[in-house]
């Protein structure tokens, strides 16, 4: 159903308020523009995110998105944020232009987390490297997909390593679906050095 006719479940607010979009209309207008650019920003993580994305992504300061908390607008736990699902998509139905910014810097971000991880997938160190990439995994699927739609091969290639070595551990239908999406992204770049690098035997992920 469309964001701008869903009723908020919130028992706690009056009933002039039950509507979403009023609600989020009337909670933006008490926002500054510092802090209602951090709500958009914020839209796009899926599935949570910790302050140092929120910077790395949009320069977001701590304090705004505390002040976000203190309005409803996020939530907060063991120091990770989240929105609500119905109203991150309102926040994006808003966002506009900015929208195709604040993804690519998103994409890029958990690209680079994604390539660095490959490293800490395997020895001592690897069940705390785990449960940091499980904790983000909406989001890398999410930046993955925007590279293969976005035909940034050079991310995926650097990625690679790193996906596998996550996804291994047993996401195998979601590793199906990524691995399509990059083996499109690199016929449709016509490079074959690309191909075989994403196709390379040492990564035993499947590109159909």
């Amino acid at each position: 159903r469309d964001a701008a006719v869903l009723s908020s479940n919130l028992h706690d607010i009056p009933e002039r308020h039950r509507n979403l979009v009023s609600l989020f209309d009337q909670s933006c207008e008490r926002l500054t523009p510092m802090d209602r650019d951090a709500l958009m920003a914020c839209a796009v993580f899926a599935g949570g995110f910790d302050a140092r994305a929120a910077a790395a992504v949009a320069g977001c300061e701590l304090a705004s998105l505390f002040r976000l908390v203190d309005g409803s607008l996020l939530q907060v736990s063991d120091g990770r944020f989240a929105m609500h699902p119905l109203l991150r998509q309102l926040v994006l139905s808003r966002s506009g232009a900015a929208t195709d910014r604040l993804r690519a810097g998103h994409g890029e971000y958990f690209m680079a987390v994604l390539a660095d991880a490959a490293a800490h997938l395997e020895g001592p160190g690897q069940l705390d490297a785990l449960d940091a990439l499980g904790a983000d995994f909406a989001n890398v699927s999410a930046a993955w997909r925007w590279a293969a739609a976005n035909s940034r091969v050079d991310l995926l290639v650097a990625a690679r390593r790193g996906l596998v070595a996550y996804l291994m551990r047993g996401h195998y239908a979601e590793g199906e679906v990524l691995a399509r999406l990059g083996a499109e992204a690199a016929r449709e770049s016509e490079e074959p050095a690309v191909l075989a690098a994403l196709e390379d035997g040492d990564n035993e992920l499947p590109m159909a």
